[in-house]
């Protein structure tokens, strides 16, 4: 199922942008934090972009950073659902050094 993109930057510090950008993603950097974690750890690149492509994703952009042309992701989560009644989140992360800040 399709969804509007969504591009909301965070209210109280501008430079973060919170989006379902499919284009903003960094699947590399996903792949490399997510394959660190105790429930998806060595995880194959192709089942997690696989993953991706069938859940509703939210990145977290540093837009003061950027990375290949793109802001800098901090964070991820990815949403299962069939857009009606039922969501589970699964795989959320904060880059380390953006956690309490």
């Amino acid at each position: 199922m399709s969804t509007k993109e969504l591009n909301i930057p965070h209210p109280d510090y501008p430079h973060l942008l919170i989006s379902t950008s499919r284009a903003l993603l960094d699947i590399p950097a996903i792949h490399a934090t997510i394959s660190q974690t105790y429930w998806a750890e060595n995880i194959p690149y192709s089942i997690l972009t696989t993953s991706i492509e069938h859940s509703l994703c939210i990145g977290i952009y540093d837009t003061s950073v950027q990375m290949d042309g793109k802001p800098k992701q901090i964070a991820f989560a990815r949403w299962v659902t069939d857009y009606a009644s039922f969501g589970w989140l699964s795989d959320v992360y904060v880059l380390d050094e953006y956690k309490r800040r």
